[in-house]
């Protein structure tokens, strides 16, 4: 009895045990998913059985890719296709732009995702913002968010919308810190700590003042403090060019003095960054350098040997912020808002350890094949808080509280970015700077200079263009991107080069508003009238190929033409080309030209194409002795002797002409490609002495001998297919010669065999 009551207490208890396990794990489990439903609730979203999702994604940033794919494959549970189209062999930035601007307005239904450069504020803050989602119609409870993301409000408000409603926000911070040597550091200053090294360079003081006089120490004790003008550059802010009173931007100016300053007191070279010197420096093959300032991130790939580990950041003198992109966007009109939302949360607001800005600032995340999966500055300030930046190349260093820092007190609230159409930044480093630090020139003249390309409409002058061709206004919208809104003068004053081929265009009239011009294509289209021109006086580059052009009276006017090309039209008169001396290159090929004789005092032409017109003298072309590239193949030639004395000539065709005699030819001695097929040649002893001659071709002639052609040494490609040749036995010497086409001439090789040639000859028997 005892022992049955016992056995019915054990089981019992062992019940009641198992129960309590039982719900404690059960407990334990809901806990866990209770925990964790920020990380799967947000992201999964109901997907009808069957059904495939298809996302067009069109970007400026290819490292998105990788993004997307990777949020797809964690989080996206049914079947989907992702169209990715981004920057690189088919597509330029300025391409992607444009082809965004075009889809979003003719075809909303074949773009989801987008991508503009940081310059294309239009799609934020103008007209294309309309096609933006907003964040609370994506879903994401914003204010709720913000709250706890601890984002800097101007980044916010970057983001907004003309309305105040948040559309987009860049995920990762791209911020400048200046990148120093531990052990110069410790060396020069007795300390490498980064909050000391910090307070000597005047990190975040908005001030030069600091700097200088670190730099001056340093350069006491045999250091540069960076190695040229170019590293200060990134801490200048470059978001605007031109105050609203037309002056340069304030900060620019500092630059250069500051820039000047270090230079002629040898604080500083003038080494070029990113190129083999200014990396010897940092690796300590080269010039000793304390550092360089940088943007955030741009070190992970950074390969040096010498001075790796060897190195910590601080601030900065500005804390400059930059922005390359503005974040994606997902398009109002698309069908997958519902499963596109959960995506940009997750990417740009969800500061939970599953989150992008979490994971990058603390695990690292691949942004594509070519990059290391190296941690990654973020935007979110509670991640910067919490996550653990340290990074290899700053021997631990946690980067994460000086990026927080520099984010909420910047020195310029607007991105700072290089325009992809004025790139006015960097034409002030190249065309200003350089030119006033290291060559010396007046501070007063280079500053003109680059004003006078920057010259801004006068406010009285201003007004609304009326377009004369709907293609062309087309075109110039999709550069504003302006689809709809008007377009004033003041909007086309910085635009220096214009491409307007195959636009089918007949008019050139609308060309009189772009005064500013210095590079205009406009071939293949239907042009005929090109008077417009001449309001173009700085024009350098012109190319109208491919169009119904027979007068260019109006192109004496260009007197800064460098470039030249009207290849394919119907021009018979060239005589105004001859007071355009500065042309260097010229392509006039399939024209109705006969004269060229205006071509006589075009002295500095280097590139001449006159290929395929009705030319039988050449006598105009005696004096260009810069010429270095000659086409005068397919036209009526017979006499070559003016060609004596341009021995600057490295290329010359005469294919398809009437040449027998080669009188003027040997005189040609730095000839390296001679073209000369379909011609009477019999006789080319002339050609002997062209002993820098690697490619020759001479078929369809009247040759029978070429034994002459073994003095060229340097021979690589000989053609002289359907000639009389039976004897080849002298080109056995040629060392270089690798092709040889002798098609249609002998009948058979004989003993005469050519050992030094490795690849294929063609030797055809003509025999019947």
């Amino acid at each position: 009895m005892k022992f049955k009551l016992f056995h019915k207490k054990t089981v019992f208890i062992v019940c009641v045990c198992l129960l309590i396990i039982a719900v404690i794990v059960l407990a334990f489990i809901t806990l866990n998913r209770t925990v964790n439903i920020e990380t799967k609730k947000s992201y999964t979203k109901p997907v009808s059985v069957g059904e495939v999702r298809k996302i067009n994604f069109y970007t400026v940033d290819s490292g998105q890719r990788e993004l997307i794919k990777k949020y797809a494959e964690e989080y996206w549970d049914f079947e989907y296709f992702i169209d990715f189209h981004d920057i690189g062999l088919d597509y330029s930035t300025k391409d992607i732009t444009e082809i965004i601007m075009d889809k979003l307005i003719n075809e909303p239904d074949s773009i989801d995702l987008y991508c503009v450069p940081a310059y294309a504020t239009q799609f934020v803050k103008g007209e294309l913002s309309e096609y933006a989602c907003t964040f609370k119609e994506l879903g994401i409870d914003v204010k709720k968010a913000l709250k706890k993301a601890d984002i800097p409000q101007y980044i916010i408000d970057n983001g907004s919308n003309p309305e105040g409603e948040l559309i987009t926000l860049p995920y990762n911070a791209t911020v400048s810190l200046f990148v120093y040597r531990r052990s110069v550091a410790k060396e020069i200053f007795g300390t490498d700590d980064p909050d000391e090294i910090n307070k000597i360079i005047g990190g975040g003081t908005n001030s030069w003042d600091r700097f200088i006089e670190a730099a001056k120490t340093l350069k006491e004790n045999g250091y540069y403090i960076v190695s040229g003008y170019m590293d200060l550059a990134v801490a200048v802010d470059n978001s605007f060019s031109l105050t609203d009173n037309g002056e340069i931007n304030p900060a620019w100016i500092e630059y250069m003095d500051v820039a000047k300053y270090l230079y002629d007191k040898g604080y500083i070279k003038d080494t070029r960054i990113w190129t083999q010197n200014w990396y010897d420096a940092l690796d300590d093959k080269g010039d000793k350098v304390f550092g360089y300032i940088t943007f955030t991130d741009n070190f992970i790939n950074m390969t040096l040997e010498n001075t790796a580990e060897d190195w910590a950041a601080c601030m900065a003198p500005y804390n400059i912020i930059y922005n390359f992109n503005l974040g994606i966007m997902v398009n109002k009109n698309s069908p997958n808002k519902d499963i596109l939302g959960p995506f940009i949360e997750w990417l740009t607001l969800d500061s939970s350890k599953a989150g992008y800005q979490y994971r990058a600032a603390s695990e690292g995340y691949q942004r594509n094949r070519y990059t290391s999966n190296d941690k990654i500055s973020v935007i979110l300030g509670r991640v910067l808080k919490k996550a653990n930046g340290s990074r290899k190349f700053f021997e631990g260093q946690n980067l994460n509280p000086l990026i927080y820092e520099i984010l909420k007190n910047p020195y310029n609230k607007s991105y700072s970015y290089y325009s992809n159409y004025d790139e006015d930044f960097l034409s002030w480093q190249d065309d200003v700077v350089g030119p006033y630090v290291v060559e010396g020139k007046p501070k007063d003249e280079v500053i003109k200079n680059f004003m006078s390309r920057l010259a801004m409409q006068k406010p009285e002058e201003d007004k609304v263009i009326v377009w004369k061709s709907k293609n062309f206004e087309n075109v110039i919208r999709k550069i504003l991107l302006k689809p709809t809104s008007d377009i004033y003068l003041s909007d086309l004053y910085k635009i220096t080069s214009l491409n307007l081929d195959y636009r089918d265009i007949e008019s050139l009239e609308d060309i009189v508003h772009f005064k500013n011009l210095k590079w205009l294509s406009c071939q293949s289209n239907q042009i005929s009238d090109i008077s417009y021109l001449k309001e173009l006086p700085d024009l350098q580059a012109l190319y109208l190929n491919n169009n119904k052009i027979k007068e260019i009276d109006s192109l004496k006017e260009l007197k800064k033409l460098k470039e030249l090309s009207l290849w394919s039209n119907d021009i018979s008169d060239i005589s105004p080309l001859s007071g355009l001396t500065e042309i260097k290159t010229l392509y006039l090929g399939s024209n109705k030209i006969k004269d060229i004789s205006s071509l006589e005092k075009m002295i500095n032409l280097e590139y001449l194409d006159l290929s395929y017109n009705d030319i039988s003298d050449i006598s105009g072309l005696k004096g260009l002795k810069k010429l270095t590239y000659l086409m005068l193949n397919d036209n009526k030639i017979s006499d070559i002797s003016p060609l004596t004395g341009l021995k600057a000539l490295k290329n010359l065709n005469l294919d398809n002409n009437s040449i027998s005699d080669l009188s003027g030819i040997e005189d040609l001695i730095n000839l390296e490609s001679l073209h000369m097929s379909n011609n009477n040649i019999s006789d080319v002893t002339k050609l002997a002495g062209l002993t820098n001659l690697m490619y020759l071709y001479l078929n369809d002639n009247k040759i029978q001998d070429i034994g002459v052609l073994s003095n060229l040494k340097n021979l690589r490609s000989l053609e002289v297919r359907n000639n009389k040749i039976k004897d080849i036995s002298n080109l056995r010497g040629l060392p270089h010669l690798g092709s040889l086409d002798m098609s249609g001439n002998i009948r058979n090789v004989g003993d005469n065999s050519i050992e030094v040639i490795d690849e294929e000859i063609i030797i055809e028997d003509t025999a019947e």
